[in-house]
């Protein structure tokens, strides 16, 4: 298992720094605790060719394209955790792409905050996020799932966003029921199909 403790500063813009502030393209295991990523291109970019795990947490991604990305290669099976996050001032906060892989993320005590596109992402077929105890707030749509990924989303506030929840081209966003959607120009909570708590 690698560990990573720093600061990552690039250029002074959003996304302005070359390339990305941690890769990760190989490897069993990457774990991120207690980092700063600023001024990239991607605070975080997850992309690995072979199967793995990884974990991220106490960890900030501010003013980067995308302030983690996790987008395994080929037919990899990827599982991780981001806990205790936050990725503010972003182009999109969260982004999980399986593109052709299965990926499974579990999102748990983060914030997804002031992204100017998404703050939470699930896009494309085999990608299956679970977002509980967090925040998606002021971003351009809080949390969306796409072209048949399936997102979560559990005791959670999405909040002042233009769209709060939004589902594309037969993406599935799945609602416990316990989760406060108010407060965004758009709540759109006809996206929600919701499901008992077990």
């Amino acid at each position: 298992m690698n560990s990573l403790k720093r600061t990552i500063e690039g250029h002074a813009s959003r996304g302005g720094g070359a390339g990305n502030g941690i890769q990760f393209n190989s490897g069993l295991n990457l774990a991120i605790e207690n980092c700063v990523i600023r001024n990239v291109s991607a605070g975080i970019n997850i992309s690995p060719s072979g199967s793995s795990s990884f974990l991220v947490s106490n960890t900030i991604a501010s003013n980067t394209g995308v302030g983690i990305a996790i987008a395994p290669n080929g037919p990899a099976v990827v599982t991780g955790v981001l806990s205790k996050v936050i990725t503010n001032n972003n182009g999109v906060g969260i982004g999980v792409n399986a593109s052709g892989a299965s990926l499974n993320v579990t999102v748990v005590d983060s914030v997804a905050s002031n992204n100017n596109d998404f703050g939470i992402n699930a896009f494309v077929a085999n990608t299956v996020v679970m977002v509980r105890n967090s925040v998606a707030s002021n971003n351009g749509t809080g949390l969306l799932a796409q072209r048949t990924a399936i997102l979560r989303v559990a005791h959670s506030v999405v909040t002042g966003n233009n769209t709060g929840v939004q589902t594309l081209t037969g993406g599935t966003l799945f609602s416990y029921g316990d989760n406060d959607i108010d407060g965004n120009t758009n709540n759109n909570t006809g996206a929600l199909t919701m499901i008992p708590t077990h």
